[in-house]
């Protein structure tokens, strides 16, 4: 799977597959709309008003960023 967040270089379908590419997606759109799912599905089923962050804000209210970003740090050397 490949995130190609709109890079014309990587429209070339023959050259993805023949490196094994099956799947590319352009940009997160499908795993935002899938976090704002999950919490409005959550919240209805719970008897809560539908929230009111979008899912970009969800992310980052309820992902662990900063840890991540320590670890990128630590275990592969990546510097911000």
């Amino acid at each position: 799977m490949l995130v190609a967040y709109d890079n014309p270089e990587l429209r070339d379908r023959e050259r993805l597959a023949a490196n094994g590419v099956r799947i590319v997606v352009n940009g997160h759109a499908a795993y935002f709309a899938a976090i704002k799912a999950t919490y409005d599905c959550l919240r209805e089923q719970r008897g809560i008003a539908e929230g009111t962050l979008d899912a970009s804000e969800l992310s980052t209210r309820y992902s662990t960023l900063e840890e991540n970003r320590v670890w990128a740090n630590k275990y592969m050397d990546v510097q911000e």
